[in-house]
């Protein structure tokens, strides 16, 4: 990562967005078949204690579909993140936006993020999951379509794109910031969108990616600091079947004491596209 960097920048610049170094799980999606409830994945059927009710948007009662889940005693350790249970991420698929609500985006009726510290506990199967879904009878646009392992490597990660974080650091953002960079269009331009290359991607942890803007950005502080999960649009095989709408990006963010106390009630979701 480091060496793209080199690459794309000049030196007085380079040192500067080295200090921004931290840690993320890089995310890879790949199709093998049919996996266990408790696996690391998006789309498909997760684990859901028995014990609890299933998932649902209180407002219209329709239940919601996992779009990913974590099982952190399988992914590399992270700091701050959990060592074990299960993170899992649900959307309401009738809804239009997927859950997301511009006007209160931390408000979990249409998304729902639920922590299971202990995944002992028998969960509904996966005939009792797809039942609870047949009911709904509207055609719907799911952003995973299938069923698909998600596998985790550590890598270290710099703040490349036009992001609160960015905005942080540097004091602007990142396309006022490129014009202190260079005089030349097709240098900027390179350099730009060199940057957001880096940033792309799945991840848990690191710096987010938006392919319009971070609603964060126009913040003075963000009780939201920490990117808890990121799931991108994904190629696998020679297929898209991680789409959010037109090659779009959805974000998950908390607050960084909140995860160091393993508390996933207060969460920011947002997602944009093309």
């Amino acid at each position: 990562m480091e060496e793209k960097l080199k690459e794309l920048l000049p030196v007085e610049w380079l040192e500067r967005f080295i200090e921004t170094k931290t840690e993320c799980l890089r995310l890879s999606c790949s199709n093998e078949g049919e996996l266990d409830l408790t696996a690391n994945k998006a789309g498909g059927i997760g684990y859901i204690p028995s014990t609890m009710d299933y998932p649902r948007n209180p407002e219209n009662g329709v239940p919601l579909f996992l779009l990913a889940q974590l099982n952190f005693s399988e992914l590399p350790a992270l700091p701050d993140y959990p060592e074990t249970g299960i993170l899992a991420f649900y959307v309401d698929y009738v809804d239009d936006l997927m859950g997301m609500d511009f006007d209160l985006p931390t408000k979990q009726t249409g998304f729902r993020v639920l922590f299971f510290k202990d995944s002992s506990v028998p969960s509904y199967t996966r005939e009792q999951q797809l039942e609870l879904q047949a009911e709904i009878k509207d055609e719907l646009y799911k952003v995973v379509e299938g069923e698909f392992k998600l596998t985790a490597k550590k890598e270290a990660q710099y703040v490349c794109s036009d992001c609160y974080e960015f905005k942080r650091y540097f004091g602007k953002n990142m396309y006022d910031w490129v014009n202190d960079v260079s005089d030349d269009d097709e240098q900027r331009e390179k350099i730009y969108n060199g940057l957001y290359e880096i940033a792309m991607g799945s991840k848990v942890g690191g710096y987010p990616y938006f392919t319009q803007e971070d609603p964060r950005i126009y913040e003075e502080t963000t009780k939201y600091d920490t990117l808890l999960f990121q799931l991108d649009t994904e190629k696998v095989d020679a297929d898209w079947p991680i789409m959010w709408g037109d090659m779009g990006v959805g974000n998950f963010f908390i607050n960084k004491e909140a995860l160091k106390q393993k508390d996933f009630t207060d969460i920011q979701y947002n997602w944009d596209c093309g």
